[in-house]
């Protein structure tokens, strides 16, 4: 698993972002529906995120999964697409995931089970 940070100029970078979501929560293929889509052009900033081992799709996303945030901290979202024009890449490297649950009880009756095969395609579905 890395950690990836990208600090710099980009030529362009293309986000998506999900609307504001209340309870009751829609599944995550009825929110993402409605993304709206931003093109950034000769933009400052932030892109950092994470790839993951295919192993981990579910409790993350596999391969590479990056959010992008311009230097005012106005605008951004996931990452579609981008041109790094310069910039500084940060990568670390980790063996370990550590992953710590909610103790409320609203996470424990929630109805998390899904089939595997079901939730990646649902991930691909949002992710592609």
């Amino acid at each position: 698993m890395h950690a990836i940070r990208i600090t710099g100029r980009f030529a362009s970078a293309r986000t998506r972002t999900v609307a504001e979501q209340h309870l009751p929560y829609k599944p995550l293929v009825e929110a993402a529906g409605s993304q709206a889509e931003i093109e950034l052009d000769e933009v400052e900033g932030v892109l950092a995120g994470f790839l993951t081992p295919a192993f981990e799709q579910g409790v993350s996303i596999a391969g590479y999964h990056l959010h992008f945030i311009d230097r005012q901290r106005a605008r951004g979202g996931h990452s579609l697409d981008f041109v790094l024009t310069e910039g500084v890449i940060d990568i670390s490297t980790s063996s370990e995931l550590h992953v710590s649950l909610p103790r409320t009880a609203e996470f424990m009756t929630a109805a998390l089970t899904t089939d595997p095969q079901t939730l990646d395609a649902q991930i691909h579905q949002v992710e592609d």
